[in-house]
């Protein structure tokens, strides 16, 4: 269980730091104001509340409802769908 809520945190911190990168290095630089980069940039602003909203609310409802390992995994990995594209789409 410990290691579970290790798992959301983990990822948590990772999609707040990274989207915020993005979200700061678009604004700060004229020269990043491009059309694509500001794609870019909606899809961080869209993974942050991704964030914000879904990935708290899975925690407590997988901790609460004890759904099977495979079933949580799903949730994990399809939760995290939206920033794995946007790590792909910088890279």
């Amino acid at each position: 269980m410990a290691s579970y809520i290790l798992a959301y945190s983990f990822i948590f911190l990772l999609c707040m730091v990274g989207n915020v990168l993005v979200c700061l290095i678009v604004l700060e630089n004229r020269c990043m104001r491009t059309v694509t980069n500001l794609f870019i940039l909606n899809l961080a602003v869209s993974d942050l509340l991704v964030g914000i909203f879904c990935i708290p609310t899975t925690l407590v409802d997988n901790l609460i409802t004890g759904k099977c390992l495979v079933i949580k995994l799903m949730d994990f990995l399809l939760v995290k769908k939206n920033t794995i594209e946007n790590v792909c789409l910088i890279i």
